[in-house]
């Protein structure tokens, strides 16, 4: 146990957080989506968890879901520590089924007695978050948020649809979703939606703040679980990094950010009002999305610069809806520009989106895949000579808050995160390398063009065979010329 001791304020303060917090629970609010934040070993996450169980415990047949990133993450910190340390403490006789038999690890669902059943499972990509489709749940808990992308949270929220009756009042459960992290910064999702109440994808967009609440709770609030030193050693951490595990509070800006630094370099890039001139041919730059978004940068080369006049972003939208996009606008367009991934085929049409766009009618281009770190590096070159429209603030968002991977303390400058800022992102890095004066780029041919070809190379063998021919049969005459001459000479 800790040695310090907490002031009557510092008390009252943490008694009102968790009161509030209690609250949120209850069936008689609007609270539908649950922050808990704040600092390390704070109980955050063993909360989360025993509020979770207690309504498996009370609303029998229903189903709830915790989550966290990567499954070697839920086994560690939910499986094995949190829930057995949870049923110990509070529910011994569940401790007991749950050691017993009640926790499957095959399937690695524990069913309580009252057939409820708590889900552990893994969010950190596409085919984990498809595999939860299927199913419907009454509570969701994602613990470490900050690590998981916006885009796997909206697909999980289609999920929190199981209705379910009390034990034994005439009531439903409330459906909950429980979101715990230490908290990163004031771009992440988390900040966006529970402090300004804004969408992710689109600040524009206001939502509706009855359904929100926040809490945070901190060390402070946890002391008689913690080692005498634990403070202490907080304290010894960088300064940003004791705003977000000591005092629980968001940082202002990503950590490990990919381009907010050059950016800062030139404040006037994204500050100036741009507008789009007949006068220039528009290019655009994609990120290409499948099952998840796509986003395009549309830009003007004037006077030796780039002025960036729009951004465009949606989530799974095939490519004649982009082409409609692009169509409504009064552009000029010259050149398409695809990433690598622009010469797959789509089954739909049984052609390349590249070779599609350009049988529609555009000039369309793929460049050459090159590693993600020289994409980095051309973009930082490029930046000086680029001016983006101060309006498109998402686009914008988007850059600052592309990041590398960091976890544990550790950056890991080879790897972006694939978040819900990396497409716009990522298509910003296109951009700057098809302006690179040194790009390279891949031709595809459209269906006509490839039976044009074949046509020219059938029609060019053909002509060898002939021009063969006809001298073999120069040669034979000649043949037959010398033979007779030989004859008459005889």
């Amino acid at each position: 146990m800790s040695n310090i001791i907490l002031t009557p304020e510092q008390i009252a303060d943490r008694d009102e957080r968790i009161e509030k917090f209690d609250n949120c629970f209850k069936h008689n609010n609007d609270v539908r989506r649950l922050l808990l934040y704040g600092g390390s070993r704070s109980s955050k996450t063993f909360r989360g968890c025993r509020k979770l169980l207690k309504r498996a415990v009370y609303y029998p047949g229903s189903r709830h879901l915790i989550a966290r990133d990567t499954f070697t993450a839920v086994r560690n910190a939910i499986i094995l520590d949190t829930m057995p340390k949870l049923l110990r403490l509070y529910y011994p006789r569940l401790y007991e089924h749950w050691c017993n038999g009640g926790m499957n690890n095959s399937t690695n669902i524990f069913t309580l007695p009252n057939g409820s059943e708590i889900h552990f499972r893994a969010i950190g990509n596409e085919q984990e978050v498809e595999k939860l489709l299927g199913t419907e749940y009454a509570t969701i808990l994602i613990d470490e948020a900050s690590e998981v992308n916006y885009e796997a949270l909206q697909k999980l929220r289609t999920r929190l649809a199981q209705k379910v009756k009390h034990w034994k009042y005439d009531r439903d459960l409330k459906l909950m979703e429980i979101v715990i992290e230490n908290p990163p910064h004031k771009g992440h999702w988390t900040y966006k939606e529970h402090f300004l109440f804004q969408s992710p994808l689109d600040p524009e967009k206001q939502l509706d703040k009855k359904i929100y609440a926040n809490v945070r709770l901190n060390p402070l609030d946890n002391l008689e679980y913690l080692p005498d030193d634990y403070i202490d050693s907080l304290k010894e951490l960088p300064a940003h990094e004791q705003t977000r595990f000591l005092y629980g509070e968001f940082g202002e800006e990503a950590r490990g950010s990919v381009l907010a630094v050059e950016f800062a370099k030139y404040p006037n890039a994204t500050k100036q009002s741009i507008q789009y001139d007949n006068r220039y041919p528009v290019y655009t730059a994609w990120d290409i999305g499948h099952t998840d978004a796509t986003a395009i940068w549309f830009y003007q080369w004037i006077d030796g610069r780039v002025k960036v006049i729009n951004y465009m972003e949606d989530t799974m939208k095939a490519l004649p809806y982009w082409v409609d996009q692009l169509k409504s606008k009064e552009y000029k367009y010259d050149t398409v520009f695809f990433p690598h991934d622009g010469v797959n085929t789509e089954w739909a049409y049984g052609n390349t989106r590249v070779a599609r766009m350009r049988e529609i009618g555009f000039n369309c281009i793929t460049l050459q895949r090159i590693r993600e770190q020289e994409q980095i590096d051309i973009a930082r070159s490029m930046i000086p000579i680029i001016d983006i429209d101060k309006d498109l603030v998402r686009g914008i968002e988007c850059i600052m808050n592309m990041r590398y991977d960091y976890k544990d303390g550790v950056l890991d400058t080879k790897n972006i995160v694939h978040d819900e800022y990396s497409h716009g992102g990522k298509a910003f890095l296109y951009l700057c390398q098809s302006i690179y004066k040194d790009r390279d780029e891949k031709r595809v041919l459209t269906e006509a063009e490839k039976r044009e070809r074949m046509q020219e190379n059938v029609s060019a063998d053909i002509k060898k065979g002939l021009e063969a021919n006809r001298m073999q049969l120069v040669d034979d005459d000649d043949l037959t010329v010398r033979v007779k001459s030989n004859d008459i000479s005889w």
